[in-house]
């Protein structure tokens, strides 16, 4: 299950405020435009997630100028998330790791595998990398500690899903 992926702003930088960046490592690799770099540089996360995943972390050129207008005017996204998708399009085998609704459905009419913060501490459960204790409080920290706004009910419905999906349960 350890595949590349690409990632946004968001969920490295919901994971790292909550302590919980670790669960990146369920991927081989996460692949980032430098634009969502200087995103994180600026919020104060990027020094501690180059930090503690060196290995993990690959940060690649955003597209050209021109792609990232072409890319804005289509599907209203800020730079950072037009750099994401120009590389999801070069590398469409690759997970993309978003919890942004506009760039989500982007890709996903451009037929992406697209996971967010939730997805990844599912993916982290179904790896073994976190019990259902240790996801639960994962999940329940996203919605009390981090600014990713979550509901309460779509984080019982994750829970309720990784309870089904696991063999334990």
């Amino acid at each position: 299950m350890a595949d590349i992926a690409i990632s946004d702003t968001g969920p490295l930088r919901h994971l790292a405020e909550i302590g919980e960046h670790g669960v990146l490592a369920v991927f081989a690799r996460i692949i980032i435009p430098q634009l969502v770099v200087r995103e994180l540089q600026f919020q104060g996360f990027w020094v501690t997630l180059a930090a503690a995943m060196p290995r993990l972390l690959t940060v690649v050129p955003g597209p050209g100028v021109d792609s990232d207008l072409v890319l804005l005017s289509a599907d209203d996204l800020d730079s950072a998330d037009a750099a994401v998708l120009a590389v999801a399009s070069d590398h469409p085998a690759h997970t993309v790791l978003t919890d942004d609704l506009a760039l989500r459905r982007a890709l996903k009419r451009r037929g992406h595998t697209v996971i967010g913060s939730l997805g990844i501490v599912a993916r982290a459960h179904e790896a073994g990398m976190l019990d259902l204790t240790q996801a639960d409080g994962v999940l329940d920290r996203l919605v009390d500690e981090s600014t990713l706004y979550l509901t309460r009910g779509i984080v019982d419905d994750a829970k309720q899903a990784m309870r089904q999906d696991s063999p334990s349960a």
